[in-house]
């Protein structure tokens, strides 16, 4: 896995799929979930940018230790699976889909552990 492979970058279809009755409410989840990618994708830049200029590590010793830190959970699939399973909403009890603490069902608010 290479973290600055440009090819990992989500590609969006050129036209929606047909609107259904919750599309409104799904389409708002879509775009929130985005929000919240686009800024995890900022802070890391901003961190292996730091990272790289001050010299304390190289793009490839950081792509090194992404596929051992990627290789943890046996499977080597680019992502990190979540330490101790699925979380639900302790308000709702659906699957916590994001880590923002904010459910995307019942809007509730988590205190999540993050460390």
């Amino acid at each position: 896995m290479d973290l600055f492979d440009p090819d990992l970058l989500i590609h969006y279809p050129a036209s929606p799929p047909a609107p259904s009755v919750r599309e409104p409410e799904r389409q708002r989840h879509v775009r929130e979930l985005q929000r919240e990618l686009d800024k995890h994708r900022l802070i890391l830049e901003v961190l292996i940018r730091a990272l790289v200029d001050k010299g304390l590590y190289t793009r490839d010793q950081l792509n090194a230790l992404a596929n051992l830190v990627d290789m943890e959970d046996g499977v080597r699939d680019g992502r990190v699976r979540p330490k101790g399973g699925v979380k639900h909403c302790a308000n709702c009890g659906r699957v916590r889909m994001n880590v923002s603490g904010k459910c995307l069902y019942c809007e509730h608010q988590d205190i999540l552990e993050i460390i």
